[in-house]
């Protein structure tokens, strides 16, 4: 099967200020951001693989398309394709295992993603030169409560901090991500579709954390074609490639009952 090299680049700045969990706590926290060897705050690769694989799926379903029903590994593809089902995928026509569109693009237990996440680092505006940036502090401490869901009162006992980026940081995240998707199913579209979805990243987004600025003109890109003469996408070649994604995998039962694609 050929394949096509995709490119997808992201240079965000968030409205309010993102929060990735290290793991344990420090002496001023209770949870810590993520954090490079200079100390400043990344977004990991694999949270931002997570999150976008999480629109895609979401957009598949609304277009009909079935996909498997991660993370639990016995209900991933290829698993996924011989259970006594009628609301399995289609199988790809010559392609010789049994995968759904999102597992062909991030992989699943079986099968290793061709798309390589890198991590979103911070980096300062144009605007600010490196002296002043230098001198910021790059993360900030902000409290929270736990509260008590079915009294709807504060619990006792649970004052909690939170190292988050600073807020108004004037920094931009960039990243990308690459690799070979096979071709002609219109894998490239969902992922685009995908992308242009995502619109927040990370933790706490019911406490207000890690919403992107979408109004800001810096919209992510993704290219495609051969390696080193890839085009980027516009909502016409999107739509274009949604519909071949519906023709190759469309689904044998819809979820409302309807016809098969």
């Amino acid at each position: 099967m050929s394949r096509v090299h995709a490119v997808i680049e992201w240079n965000v700045h968030f409205l309010s200020p993102p929060f990735i969990g290290a793991g344990p706590t420090t002496a001023d926290a209770d949870r810590a951001t993520v954090r490079d060897s200079d100390g400043n705050p990344i977004i990991p690769g694999s949270s931002v693989k997570g999150r976008l694989r999480h629109h895609c799926e979401r957009i598949a379903r609304a277009l009909k398309v079935a996909c498997c029903e991660g993370p639990q590994a016995d209900m991933m593809c290829p698993n996924y394709y011989f259970r006594s089902s009628e609301d399995a995928p289609t199988p790809v026509a010559g392609h010789e295992h049994f995968f759904c569109p999102v597992c062909l693009i991030f992989g699943s237990p079986w099968l290793a993603s061709p798309l390589h996440f890198s991590d979103w680092h911070c980096e300062r505006d144009d605007e600010l030169d490196d002296e002043t940036w230098d001198l910021l502090d790059k993360t900030a401490l902000r409290t929270g409560i736990g509260m008590n869901r079915y009294t709807r009162t504060v619990q006792d006992q649970r004052l909690f901090v939170t190292r988050t980026v600073a807020p108004a940081l004037p920094a931009v995240f960039k990243g990308r991500a690459q690799g070979f998707l096979p071709a002609g199913l219109g894998l490239e579209a969902l992922l685009y579709a995908g992308v242009l979805d995502v619109c927040r990243v990370g933790g706490g987004n019911s406490r207000g954390l890690g919403w992107i600025d979408r109004a800001d003109g810096a919209a992510p890109t993704v290219s495609v074609g051969e390696k080193g003469l890839e085009q980027p996408m516009d909502r016409a070649t999107l739509r274009a490639g949604l519909e071949k994604l519906q023709e190759v995998f469309g689904t044998q039962n819809s979820s409302d009952g309807g016809d098969a694609q």
